[in-house]
């Protein structure tokens, strides 16, 4: 197994066969369950791009079908760039790949979606395009990726933000300034649009009742919920 070095949602590519699903003429490889913190995605099916390969000391390009995960991880850092993470990684275009190994129809995508599935799927005159963004959770409170990835990113901030406080005296006087740290950090990050309410103080009320049903949810499974 690796070793993760901090909080995240992690690409990873493994080998496993191929699991049917019902009412889908396709099947979905890599598809291993669900994960309680959402901290993983997949995404189907498999795609044609140009990749070097090495033959007798020679680079040569050849085309070939490939897993998605590295233009999946390009997407997430592309709208984090434009957008910022909050932002949903779906209807987005695949850039850099020629074609997807198994077309997907409505039908099958409406199958494939609510059991955590995103797929990418080819539109005439839009390109290939990556139609979902959901996690592998079977905890509806991370369902979508921007939403673990967010928290993930609040969560990560506040750490390493509040590491100071770590010496300091215990008092009125310190839990008043950790206030001050974490509301100003949050009142930045729903300016950016990624928290909902038309004020601070309604944007930072909706994380409190999200961190304490996060931390409800820790103590009736007597494992951490992965938001502190």
């Amino acid at each position: 197994m690796p070793e993760y070095l901090s909080p995240g949602v992690y690409v990873e590519e493994i080998e496993i066969g191929a699991k049917p699903i019902e009412g889908v003429s396709t099947s979905t490889v890599g598809f291993v369950g669900k994960a309680e913190k959402g901290c993983s995605a997949l995404d189907y099916p498999c795609v044609k791009a140009r990749v070097e390969t090495l033959t007798n000391g020679k680079i040569n390009m050849i085309e070939q079908f490939v897993p998605p995960s590295g233009y999946i991880a390009g997407i997430y850092a592309r709208i984090d760039a434009e957008r910022g993470g909050h932002k949903a990684p779906a209807n987005e275009i695949v850039q850099g790949i020629l074609e997807i190994k198994t077309p997907i129809s409505k039908g099958e995508q409406d199958v494939l979606n609510p059991n955590g599935i995103n797929c990418i799927r080819a539109f005439a005159g839009r390109g290939i395009r990556v139609w979902g963004a959901r996690t592998t959770a079977s905890d509806g409170l991370w369902k979508y990726v921007n939403v673990r990835r967010l928290f993930l990113y609040i969560e990560e901030s506040i750490d390493e933000g509040t590491r100071w406080v770590v010496f300091e005296p215990n008092g009125e006087r310190l839990w008043g300034r950790v206030r001050a740290t974490i509301t100003e950090f949050l009142t930045r990050v729903w300016r950016d649009g990624a928290l909902i309410g038309t004020k601070p103080e309604e944007a930072l009320s909706a994380s409190s009742r999200l961190a304490a049903r996060c931390n409800s949810l820790e103590k009736e499974r007597g494992a951490p919920c992965g938001l502190y």
